[in-house]
């Protein structure tokens, strides 16, 4: 399923560089998932091989036979015997590749299994490269660094240094919340929500905490605890999409008097796709009847993409023009690209 949020960015021009990289090249190709030696492309059977060596994963979300910057860490990094004998010290080799090339599609051994893990960990751009724990938990996320070999040795070394003592944190705000009874349990749970929602997506332990307040808030259903919207928020935060979350959302904040509302419908139509923007855009009439946002960034990203959504998509000029003068009328103009395109929706 197309994701169509993508399309409004690429149109905006405000894409990263890990975006770009889905350009296609017309050089020959290769990659670790096709060609290279020492690489798993079986997810779990790599799980099962680092519980059994006492290692990390290096797993490589990769389009191998069209993805630009994907081709130049091959070739520039992956490729070199000296970095691979190095990496392979501490960690098991892990490439699931999402080709696009029949050939190349027949040759992925699980691609419904690659395409689950790349949504779980919230994969955007190709190449995304995670250096994680044998049960999954993130301490390091990168892509495409210049430098050759030696370099992004070095490179693996500093987030390993910075976010191995971030998992640690997480670890033990997870057991503190998990032990702890009374005010004190309310006490670990927002530190625990505090955690996620201020280190953003990326986070180090970033699914285990997730898996802890997403306990945390469904412990809470009427919100008696303190616990619930705390929760939300930060999920939130880290793009969290599924449809018990914003219906939570939506529920505890019904008149977006904390702005909680309006998050979920950002997130709802960042996530949207083909299938679902039908009924991202039945949400947006909804928030729209409310008449009121909290934050201007998020009130100008909603109606934007309304607008363009309207306009590129559902074929309702009119609608898109509505939207559009609403976002003009936020006042918003920290992406001069997308203020912009408010303007030409607008009709202005």
């Amino acid at each position: 399923m197309k994701h169509v949020w993508t399309s409004l960015a690429i149109a905006a021009g405000a894409l990263s560089y890990s975006t770009f990289a889905a350009a296609p090249v017309a050089e020959p190709l290769s990659s670790p998932a096709v060609a290279g030696e020492g690489w798993v492309e079986d997810f779990d059977e790599a799980v099962a091989m680092a519980r059994k060596e006492g290692k990390n994963l290096l797993v490589d979300f990769t389009g191998s036979d069209w993805c630009g910057w994907c081709i130049r860490l091959n070739k520039e990094v992956f490729d070199h015997e000296s970095w691979s004998e190095a990496a392979k010290k501490d960690y098991v080799l892990v490439a699931l590749d999402f080709p696009r090339g029949e050939e190349v599609k027949a040759k992925v051994p699980n691609p419904k299994r690659n395409q689950e893990l790349s949504e779980m960990y919230g994969v955007k751009g190709f190449p995304t490269i995670l250096l994680m724990t044998p049960d999954g938990d993130v301490f390091g996320r990168t892509g495409y660094e210049a430098g050759g070999p030696d370099s992004y040795l070095a490179h693996m070394a500093d987030l390993k240094a910075k976010g191995m003592p971030g998992l640690e944190s997480a670890m033990k705000l997870v057991s503190a919340f998990e032990t702890a009874e009374g005010d004190a349990r309310k006490a670990a749970f927002a530190a625990l929500a505090s955690k996620l929602e201020t280190g953003g997506p990326g986070v180090s332990g970033e699914r285990m905490l997730k898996r802890a307040v997403r306990a945390g808030m469904n412990s809470d259903p009427d919100g008696s605890m303190g616990m619930r919207k705390l929760a939300i928020r930060a999920l939130l935060s880290t793009g969290e999409s599924d449809a018990a979350l914003l219906t939570a959302a939506m529920g505890a904040d019904a008149a977006n008097e904390e702005g909680l509302y309006e998050r979920a419908v950002l997130v709802q139509l960042q996530n949207v796709d083909e299938e679902s923007l039908a009924a991202a855009m039945a949400t947006l009439v909804k928030f729209d009847a409310l008449g009121v946002h909290r934050d201007d960034a998020v009130g100008f990203e909603i109606y934007l993409a309304g607008a363009y959504f309207a306009a590129k998509h559902l074929d309702q000029p009119e609608l898109s023009k509505t939207y559009a003068k609403k976002a003009k009328a936020i006042g918003y103009t920290a992406n001069a690209q997308w203020t912009q395109m408010i303007e030409e929706l607008a009709g202005e």
